[in-house]
């Protein structure tokens, strides 16, 4: 007697051995368990440890956790094939149990038992033990054939979806159809359907039983749309095998006629006649352009030989406008996870550069394509414009051209694709782990432009309000993930790797020059190394600060020369130094005695940039060469320039310029009238530093007062100057005093004030008698900057002559002006 099993999962992999099933010990017939013995005592069957081992493996394949199925793969192996207790019948039943898990939905059933049927095939022909195990499953209907087809007509039967009877339900049949593309994703990677020479009747077997995968793949990929990828992947793995694969000679003699005869006709053209490239690459899907970049890009030499459209360049600048909609279409796919089209589009333009243990593959950008001889750099340049830019981004959407709207998963896949061009560890469909190194320069001019850093992570980050009435971004933790995953991709402090991190702060400021403050991160610190405490101070880390410190220098000159700009841009600029300063100062290093001196170096470095821009004017500030010229100095005719980095309003302006005679007339006038307070008063001339209204003339005036010959009137001074009747007057008339009696000393100094006078006459006679004409509403900026510079020297002469006529009045007795 036996007792019953509690069923564990699905039925449809489990199989009875020779009529038995397996059981579970210390339990009853009704599945109740009872630790008190029954009146009738019946004897319970005990099974090897073995066995149960063996049995147990097939459930542990369908295990969730890596390690379990891995152990389980191993005990199946080891009783059926490797231990010395193998036989073929352990061994047939664990093939058609794998087969038959294949199409089980249940937990990792399906990637448990494909991984160990590629181990299982694998170890059954190097043993040569596959005769047997196909001598056992047939028996007397054993058929004429070799093993590989065998493989094949097994695997076909066990995923056959019409073997269900009854009415089928979509899930049993997705399950049959993914059990199929798991099966023979294990054959391929088992490494059977490689030839083992140039036997002819060798070769023969291979091609035909290959063909027959690839035809099966290409009926899958057409069945369903969601089966297109990982059908697309299946035949990708298979044309890899072989083109990596030895012999070389009968490996490309596969390849030939699996890509000429079987992938072109019934993948990549769908309607047959068609020979323009253009149409066809627009009615391509991005499975397609996958699979066609694919072989592209391993056909090498041997692209002379396929046929059309794989004998012309299917990705070059021209034809990346014809598939950018395919290739955004693909934002579908389940992020971060990136479609099959990229990672061929990668091996298409990079080249593999070296792997260096268990690190990940380095790709280098080549220089020019294998089919067409077309530039990478511009192909790659191309498809983040038209690409990432136009159709994921929607930037041009205000010019009307047609571009889609920027949707989340648009974003999200354009995010990937930035991240993966800066360098970010990926993982690749088609050679795993994997590391794009582009040039600094394209990463900085087009992969990391203003306008993606403003959308993708500015616009991300910064929308939403800080309150928590409104939502931050979706995308926010992704595109924080891709910022914290750009700064740790670039821990060491070597050479290459500081030019990298400078290019990458360098774009994200020329954004957003407060791009930390803004986002709120350490991005551009962490960049530096300025943040991270285990960060090596070497000369590398030195040389990266004071480049990083230079650029900021430049950008503030660059902002203070754009008189169009803003100034708020140069600000930013002083504010990013500043913030660098501070954490340059709170640096440590093992060496302490060479880190302080670069220390003192670099503060006060910036400390008299600061020092000389805040004193100086910097927006005629030009990067000259050669020789300077010695002018004469002369004054600035635009009159006192506001500091660097402050804005002034144009009515402030104008309001300055409409107070400025006021308030230098009250200044002369406060201070004339405190130096002659102790004086005689008189009536004032223009001998007087200010000359006196026309109501203070006439109070002071007596009756018997007589205005002298050489008297000027000045009363009208505020609206016109003195004038003179003709020219030769004009001496006599600006004299001031026409009877004094002086020494011969004294001669030069009266020909000087006489001469300063005559000049003070013909500047005025020249700007027109007008002394505020400089506050006319009609006049332009550039006049009031030039009557400005007019009422300047004017103000100068006058005080010229005024000095000159005070040094003549001390050596001069006073004369009584009498009528």
């Amino acid at each position: 007697k036996t007792s019953s099993m509690d069923e564990v999962g699905s039925s449809e992999s489990e199989m009875e051995v020779d009529g038995e099933e397996k059981m579970e010990m210390n339990e009853t017939d009704d599945g109740n368990s009872s630790d008190e013995p029954s009146e009738i005592e019946e004897p319970a069957t005990r099974f090897d440890p073995k066995e149960n081992s063996f049995l147990d493996s097939f459930y542990g394949l369908s295990s969730e956790d890596p390690r379990e199925r891995s152990n389980a793969a191993k005990t199946m192996l080891h009783q059926c094939l490797l231990g010395p207790d193998a036989n073929s019948k352990d061994a047939s039943y664990a093939l058609r149990r794998l087969l038959n898990g294949l199409c089980s939905g249940r937990a990792a059933a399906r990637q448990g038992n494909a991984s160990a049927l590629t181990s299982f095939l694998k170890a059954s022909f190097q043993l040569e033990k596959i005769e047997g195990i196909r001598n056992e499953m047939e028996g007397d209907d054993a058929t004429d054939g070799t093993p590989l087809s065998f493989i094949r007509a097994k695997l076909l039967a066990a995923t056959d979806p019409n073997q269900i009877s009854g009415k089928k339900k979509g899930s049993e049949e997705r399950d049959y159809q993914f059990g199929r593309l798991f099966g023979i994703l294990g054959v391929i990677r088992s490494g059977i359907l490689l030839p083992d020479g140039d036997d002819d009747n060798n070769m023969s077997n291979v091609v035909e039983v290959v063909s027959g995968y690839v035809e099966d793949l290409a009926e899958l990929f057409w069945l369903k749309r969601w089966m297109r990828e990982p059908a697309t992947h299946g035949i990708a793995t298979l044309l890899k095998s072989f083109y990596q694969g030895s012999p070389e000679d009968a490996c490309t003699q596969v390849l030939d006629h699996i890509v000429n005869k079987i992938v072109i006709p019934k993948v990549l053209l769908k309607e047959e006649g068609e020979r323009s490239l253009d149409v066809v690459l627009e009615s391509y899907c991005a499975e397609q352009i996958g699979l066609a970049c694919f072989i592209q890009s391993h056909a090498g030499p041997r692209g002379d030989k396929l046929s059309f459209p794989l004998n012309e360049s299917v990705l070059s600048v021209e034809t990346v406008p014809l598939i950018s909609n395919a290739l955004a279409e693909t934002s579908v796919v389940v992020q971060p996870r990136m479609h099959f089209v990229w990672d061929t589009l990668w091996c298409y333009l990079f080249e593999m550069k070296d792997k260096e243990g268990d690190k990940e593959t380095q790709w280098k950008l080549q220089e020019t394509c294998a089919i067409n001889g077309g530039k990478a750099v511009a192909i790659l340049e191309q498809i983040v414009q038209t690409v990432v830019v136009k159709k994921l981004l929607g930037v041009d959407n205000e010019k009307g051209d047609g571009t889609s709207k920027a949707t989340h998963e648009r974003r999200s896949l354009a995010l990937c694709i930035v991240k993966t061009l800066c360098g970010v560890v990926f993982a690749s469909s088609i050679c795993g782990p994997s590391k794009l190194l582009v040039d600094n320069e394209s990463i900085e001019r087009f992969i990391l432009a203003p306008s993606i850093i403003r959308r993708l992570f500015v616009d991300t980050i910064c929308a939403g309000k800080q309150n928590k009435s409104q939502s931050s971004h979706l995308l926010k933790p992704l595109a924080l993930e891709v910022l914290t995953a750009m700064s740790s991709s670039y821990s060491t402090a070597d050479a290459t790797t500081a030019e990298r991190r400078l290019t990458i702060a360098k774009a994200f400021l020329k954004a957003e020059v407060r791009f930390d403050a803004r986002t709120k991160t350490s991005t551009v610190e962490d960049m530096l190394g300025l943040s991270l405490a285990e960060e090596e101070q070497n000369e590398h880390f030195f040389a990266l600060v004071d480049h990083y410190l230079r650029f900021l220098k430049e950008q503030f000159l660059s902002a203070c020369a754009d008189k169009d700009e803003s100034t708020a841009g140069a600000t930013g600029f002083v504010e990013a130094m500043y913030s660098a300063v501070k954490r340059i100062i709170r640096v440590e290093g093992e060496k302490k005695a060479e880190v302080a001196s670069w220390k003192k170096t670099t503060v006060r470095g910036v400390v008299n940039f600061f020092m000389a821009s805040a004193f100086f004017d910097c927006t005629d500030v030009k990067d000259t060469k050669g020789k300077k010229k010695k002018n004469k100095k002369k004054k600035n005719k635009q009159g006192r320039v506001a500091p660097t980095g402050v804005t002034v309003d144009d009515d402030q302006v104008e309001a300055r310029r409409k107070n400025r005679f006021g308030r230098w007339w009250k200044k002369k006038f406060q201070k004339d009238t405190k130096q002659r307070s102790k004086s005689v008063p008189r009536t004032r001339t223009r001998n007087d530093t200010i000359p006196p209204s026309p109501s203070t003339v006439r109070s002071q005036m007596q009756d018997d007062d007589v205005p002298s010959a050489d008297y000027v009137d000045m009363t009208n001074v505020y609206n016109e100057p003195p004038t003179v009747a003709s020219d030769t007057q004009s001496a006599a008339s600006f004299q001031p005093r026409a009877k004094v009696e002086s020494d011969s000393d004294d001669s030069e100094e009266e020909e000087e004030s006489v001469n300063v006078w005559k000049e003070l006459n013909d500047m005025w006679e020249e700007s027109g008698h007008d002394l505020v004409r400089v506050v006319s509403d009609n006049l332009s900026v550039t006049e009031q900057q030039a009557a400005m510079a007019e009422e300047e020297d004017i103000m100068a002469k006058y005080e010229q002559a005024v000095a000159a006529e005070e040094r003549l009045e001390h050596k001069s007795a006073p004369v009584e002006l009498t009528v």
